[in-house]
């Protein structure tokens, strides 16, 4: 395994920025992969050693997580306060060592095992997360949707409602962001303390919300246009 190479952090070079509040927040990437045959150990211990060198050289990396579930499952969530962050992340060290790495750990190797499965997309609001914390997830989860044509603003409307709820009620709820996607499907990514976190994420006041208001905003509803599309994570690594 090519391994990250070794950096030098001299006193205050890679000095930990000052965190913004998570409203400050305005773009993310989201990376599905697949690991290739028995390879799930190795892309384990790759992307844990990812984190690292995502906090000491990538200091426009706000939140980075990789995740898997499954077994053979993994994705990489990373949000960042503006497109600049976005391009160095992509083209540094960690996203370098999965290029290197892909043909023999990735399933359909780097262009098809990776890019095509990158979904750049415009954060729309974020929670009042805890940084301090985040460190503490153990679980995370990832869903799509689409707007019924036409009910996009309403829409965004709603998801404001819903983070001021789970900013309230939801305090091992350590990240939650709406995102609009390049496709203009949206998406909400979600880590959490612990399974108890999670249930109650779900059953809770924000996530009741959205399905009541579902089949006025969202195609094909609750159960086929927003449940079918969920998927849950075990969180490998954090920033």
């Amino acid at each position: 395994m090519v391994l990250f190479c070794s950096v030098m952090v001299s006193h205050g070079i890679w000095a930990e920025a000052t965190i913004p509040p998570g409203n400050s927040l305005k773009e993310a990437t989201y990376i599905s992969l697949e690991s290739r045959g028995a390879q799930e150990k190795n892309l384990t211990l790759l992307l844990k050693a990812g984190a690292q060198r995502v906090k000491s050289t990538e200091p426009d990396t706000e939140i980075w997580f990789a995740l898997t579930r499954e077994g053979n499952q993994f994705a990489l969530f990373n949000a960042f306060t503006d497109a600049t962050g976005r391009a160095a992340h992509l083209n540094g060290q960690v996203i370098t060592a999965l290029k290197q790495n892909s043909d023999r750990l990735i399933e359909g190797g780097w262009e098809n095992g990776v890019i095509k499965n990158i979904q750049n997309s415009t954060i729309l609001v974020s929670n009042n997360d805890q940084r301090d914390r985040l460190d503490q997830a153990q679980l995370a989860s990832y869903l799509t949707f689409k707007a019924i044509p036409g009910k996009e603003k309403e829409l965004d409307t709603l998801l404001q409602k819903v983070v001021a709820l789970i900013n309230r009620v939801e305090p091992n709820t350590l990240f939650w962001v709406a995102l609009k996607n390049e496709d203009d499907s949206y998406a909400l990514f979600a880590v959490f303390s612990d399974m108890d976190a999670l249930n109650a994420h779900f059953s809770g006041v924000a996530v009741t919300t959205i399905q009541q208001n579902s089949a006025q905003f969202i195609q094909d509803g609750w159960t086929h246009g927003v449940m079918k599309n969920i998927k849950n994570y075990d969180v490998i690594a954090s920033r």
